[in-house]
């Protein structure tokens, strides 16, 4: 797995020319202004647009953070000097055009520079990729999460099972007025006779007290359509578990549905190089009822072979200073 940091080259923060995409969720009142125009038209220099996914911008200004989300496209553009060229081109800003460098630093847009990307490539090609973003207000953010419509797989297996492990990246704000980076565990199982795939997402691994292991998974059921894939409505759902060396497993939540909203939360992706040897999507998740308030947003890519570790991630990342995951339960 590639994993690249990119950040923007100059400092110039995203500059609201066009509002938020009228579809996805919403919450806390952001009004960015009127509802973008859509895609822009296809013309003699090529497609609109060569990625799709989510957009969500985030106010801090409140007391509370608020949310507001919605589907995304953007035209990806590698250029010969290294650098990585982004035109939103649907979803929050749309017409916005910035230039990313490459960089070693994976900070945050809360860092000197106004942007950063990460991209998950495959066979040399980006096939996914997060980007984190200030605005030109003060305490708003943008953030996007996209997946490559090119190079998806043109012979995909119609018999047999697979399994892909990887990782994901993204944000995550939490009901109590706190957001962080997130950046773990990815993992799906694929049945093509069928058409079906469950998929895991492990927001953060923190470890507690006394050798203690909580466990926090956003889980759902997909079908195939092509070389494509999405998520079944009312199938995602949340888990959280705490595992103890001698101690029974204690379940807080349970693969629960009720606390994930299934009209606006949805996970999307597809298959890339031969014979579906990865694969690469986006998720934006929206809690509800205990989990209200509480919302991820990112970007994912996996590799075809066998789970080593199906319930921890390959290795312990460092915790951030602020718990970048759902709130555990009462």
């Amino acid at each position: 797995m590639t994993k690249t940091y990119l950040k923007l080259v100059s400092a110039v923060a995203l500059t609201a020319l066009v509002g938020c995409s009228g579809g996805g969720s919403s919450g806390g009142g952001i009004d960015m202004g009127p509802v973008g125009g859509g895609d822009i038209p296809t013309g003699p220099s090529g497609p609109a647009h060569n990625a799709i996914g989510y957009s969500a911008v985030v106010d801090e200004s409140g007391e509370t953070i608020g949310w507001q989300s919605g589907d995304a496209s953007a035209m990806v553009t590698p250029n010969d000097d290294g650098t990585v060229t982004v035109r939103i081109t649907e979803g929050a800003y749309a017409g916005e055009e910035r230039t990313f460098t490459p960089s070693s630093d994976s900070g945050g847009a809360g860092g000197q520079a106004t942007a950063y990307m990460t991209t998950y490539d495959f066979d040399g090609d980006p096939i996914s990729a997060f980007i984190a973003a200030r605005t030109d207000a003060d305490d708003k953010f943008a953030f996007y999460a996209f997946r490559s419509t090119e190079g998806l797989t043109r012979n995909m297996p119609t018999s047999g099972k697979a399994q892909y492990q990887g990782e994901h990246t993204g944000l995550a704000t939490n009901s109590d007025g706190t957001s962080a980076a997130i950046n773990d565990l990815f993992v799906a199982s694929v049945d093509f006779s069928d058409a079906t795939l469950t998929g895991d997402i492990y927001p953060a691994y923190p470890s507690g007290p006394n050798r203690e292991h909580v466990y926090k998974v956003v889980s759902f059921d997909g079908t195939i359509n092509g070389a494509e894939f999405q998520s079944d409505r009312g199938t995602i759902a949340f888990s959280e578990f705490v595992t103890t060396p001698g101690s029974p497993t204690k379940n807080i939540y349970g693969r629960d549905t009720s606390v994930i909203d299934q009209n606006t939360s949805a996970v999307e992706g597809a298959f890339y190089g031969d014979a579906a040897a990865a694969m690469g999507g986006t998720f934006v998740i929206d809690g509800q009822g205990a989990l209200e308030g509480n919302h991820l947003i990112g970007a994912f890519k996996a590799e075809r072979g066998e789970i080593s570790q199906p319930y921890s991630p390959p290795s312990l990342p460092p915790l951030p200073e602020i718990p970048p995951t759902f709130p555990t339960g009462g």
